[in-house]
């Protein structure tokens, strides 16, 4: 599990299981890697990671997604990766990226959010800024903090189908 509070490192949590509706299976073969959900890619991360983020299991890094544009959308999806947090001027969101196959793919993904890490609440619906016609980058800001909260976390519940 990696959970992070600092705006510059990439807050996320993971949690994937099955083994997709067909869609994982075609896109394991499809990268020349093993239809194991849990199985790690050559860049080192699993491969439902991978899948569910759209990071080449072989040639693509853990590196963070990259978005040009403002957080109002419209903007590009410069790479695919891991989560991030993005700040503008009073508006602070996490960014991700999605398949927009999610549904056929059988994957739901579930931003949430905690000031205590003991308890998650999830977020609302995800905003989507960018979208290059297989992947979304979408966003979801940040809760306002309650009375005595210096810090809150951010993770995305992933969960795959069988």
């Amino acid at each position: 599990m990696i959970a992070s509070n600092d705006a510059d490192e990439n807050p996320f949590d993971i949690a994937l299981t099955g083994t997709g509706q067909g869609v994982f299976p075609a896109w394991a073969t499809a990268n020349g890697v093993a239809n194991d959900p849990q199985a790690l890619g050559a860049n080192g991360l699993e491969n439902r990671l991978n899948f569910a983020f759209a990071i080449h299991p072989v040639t693509g890094g853990p590196g963070p997604l990259q978005y040009a544009g403002p957080l109002a959308g419209g903007g590009t999806i410069a790479a695919t990766g891991l989560p991030i947090t993005v700040m503008e001027p009073g508006d602070r969101r996490v960014l991700f990226v999605r398949r927009k196959d999610r549904v056929t793919a059988g994957l739901t993904y579930t931003p949430q959010f905690s000031s205590t890490l003991a308890t998650w609440q999830a977020s609302d619906e995800p905003t989507v800024l960018a979208d290059d016609g297989v992947n979304q980058i979408v966003s979801v800001p940040y809760p306002a903090l309650g009375p005595g909260e210096t810090r809150s976390f951010f993770r995305v519940m992933v969960s795959l189908a069988p």
